[in-house]
């Protein structure tokens, strides 16, 4: 009988273990998708900045190098390339 106390108990335990860790996944999950929904009125400026350059700039090679600055800068990195692929 005493046994079978016991391991109610750690069956018990183990659920609520479970449960914990779950809620535990479940706030870093809610936590990581509010930061990627945060955007700064910069970032917003330096894509419309980009938007604009799309339909005004001529020149391939300005527009391309204004893209990949703005978006380090969104990005924050400290480096940054494009890759053309010609089909």
């Amino acid at each position: 009988m005493e046994t079978k106390g016991k391991d109610a108990s750690l069956n018990q335990n183990t659920q609520e273990e479970n449960k914990s860790a779950s809620n535990r996944s479940r706030d870093v999950a809610n936590i990581h998708n509010n930061r990627k929904h945060v955007v700064s009125e910069k970032d917003l400026e330096q894509l419309n900045e980009i938007g604009a350059a799309l339909t005004a700039e001529k020149n391939l090679d300005q527009l391309l190098r204004l893209t990949v600055k703005k978006a380090r800068k969104i990005l924050t990195a400290d480096a940054a390339c494009l890759y053309l692929v010609d089909h």
